[in-house]
C-alpha cells in the first residue's frame, strides 16, 4: 500500500485506519485496504465510493484537520506562486473533483490558495452536529465534470485543464514556466480548470 494516497477519499480513509485511536474490526480493515488498492488501480470505483461513505459516517469532521495540514504542506512554494500569479493575472480558476470537496477546500485554505479559485466543487461530506452523516455526490464520475463546466458556461476552446490529482504531478510542472503564461495569452485562454 503506497503511503501517498491517490485521491481525497483514500487520504481520509488511510488517516482513519492508521493514525487515529479508533478501533476497527479486522474484516473492516482488510476490506478497506483491499478497496483502497482496487481504487488505485481504477477497479471497483463505485463499490469503493459506497464503502468510503459508510466508513466515514459518524466520524467527527474536525478529526481530519491533520490531513488538510499535511496535504497543504506538499504544495511547493513554486506551485503556490504559480497559482497566485495566474489568479492575479485574472484567470478564472475552477477546481472540480470526483473526490471530496471538503478536503480540497480545507487543503487550499491551509495553503492560502482557496481565494484563487472561483469554484471548488466535488462530492461533499455533509454533517450533523459535527459528525459525517452522508456524502452528496455532485461529481462522482469524470463525465460529470464536463456537465458542471457547461453549467458554469466555461467555453472549452478558452479553457485549459490540468489534473487528475496526484497522477498529474508532472503536468503541473508547466506552471513553473514564464512561457506558460505567454502561451495562455496567445491561445486566448481565460479559464484554468484543475480536475
Amino acid at each position: 500500500m503506497p503511503n501517498d494516497p491517490y485521491d481525497s477519499e483514500q487520504a481520509l480513509m488511510l488517516y482513519r485506519l492508521h493514525e487515529t485511536s479508533e478501533k476497527t474490526t479486522f474484516f473492516i480493515r482488510a476490506l478497506a485496504l483491499t478497496l483502497l488498492c482496487a481504487d488505485q488501480k481504477e477497479h471497483l470505483r463505485k463499490v469503493f465510493k459506497r464503502f468510503c461513505i459508510r466508513f466515514m459516517t459518524g466520524v467527527a469532521m474536525d478529526m481530519f484537520d491533520p490531513v488538510w495540514t499535511r496535504l497543504s504542506a506538499k504544495i511547493t512554494e513554486t506551485d503556490r506562486q504559480a497559482i497566485l500569479q495566474l489568479a492575479n493575472q485574472g484567470y478564472r480558476m475552477i477546481l472540480l473533483s470526483c473526490g471530496t470537496a471538503n478536503l480540497a477546500e480545507n487543503t487550499l485554505q491551509k495553503a492560502g490558495l482557496a481565494r484563487c479559485f472561483e469554484v471548488i466543487a466535488g462530492n461533499r461530506f455533509e454533517s450533523v452536529n459535527g459528525k459525517i452523516n452522508t456524502m452528496t455526490l455532485h461529481s462522482p464520475n469524470p463525465a460529470d465534470k464536463v456537465k458542471y463546466l457547461a453549467k458554469l458556461k466555461v467555453e472549452p476552446s478558452k479553457c485549459m485543464a490540468v489534473g487528475d490529482g496526484y497522477d498529474a504531478a508532472q503536468e503541473h510542472v508547466i506552471l513553473r514556466s514564464q512561457r506558460f503564461t505567454e502561451w495562455l495569452n496567445a491561445q486566448g485562454v481565460i479559464s484554468f480548470v484543475i480536475l
